[in-house]
C-alpha cells in the first residue's frame, strides 16, 4: 500500500470520507492541478433547516477536502484552525462540489483554502491552518 493510500486508510471511519462508514458521505477526491476536487449530494441526514445543510456539516466537508489535499501531498496533519465563511445556504439533495488547494506554508505548517459550490456559485469558503503530526505507527 502506498503512503497516500495509508493516510486515506486512517480515515476509513470518517463521517465525510470514510470508505467503511456506511452512515457517512464517503466522499471520493480526485487530484487536480491545484489540489483536490469532489462531487457529491447531501441527503436529509445532513439537514439543519428544511432543505438546507447544517452548518457544521458544511464546515466538515471543507475541512475534509483540505485534509485530502494534504494527503495527496503526502502530509499527515491535524486542523489547528478553521475559518469558514458561509455565503449562501447549501441545499440538500442537489449536486455540489468541493475543492481545496495549498495556499502557503508557514514555518512547518500548511495553510489551505477550500470552496463549496453548486455549479459555479460559491456557497461557502474556508481557510485552514494545519500542523503536521507523526503517525502512531510508522507509515511505509
Amino acid at each position: 500500500m502506498n503512503y497516500v493510500a495509508q493516510l486515506e486508510a486512517e480515515h476509513n471511519q470518517c463521517i465525510f470520507c470514510g470508505s467503511e462508514n456506511p452512515h457517512g458521505l464517503q466522499l471520493k477526491f480526485n487530484t487536480t492541478e491545484k489540489g483536490v476536487y469532489s462531487e457529491f449530494v447531501l441527503d436529509k441526514r445532513f439537514q439543519g433547516y428544511a432543505g438546507i445543510a447544517q452548518g457544521g456539516i458544511v464546515a466538515g466537508v471543507l475541512d475534509c477536502a483540505m485534509t485530502h489535499c494534504l494527503f495527496k501531498m503526502k502530509v499527515r496533519a491535524l486542523t489547528a484552525r478553521l475559518n469558514v465563511r458561509y455565503r449562501h445556504e447549501v441545499p440538500i439533495e442537489q449536486e455540489l462540489n468541493v475543492s481545496a488547494g495549498l495556499s502557503e506554508t508557514v514555518h512547518d505548517c500548511y495553510v489551505l483554502k477550500a470552496k463549496l459550490c453548486r455549479g459555479r456559485k460559491v456557497l461557502a469558503t474556508a481557510e485552514g491552518f494545519f500542523m503536521p503530526v507523526e503517525a502512531k505507527e510508522p507509515l511505509t
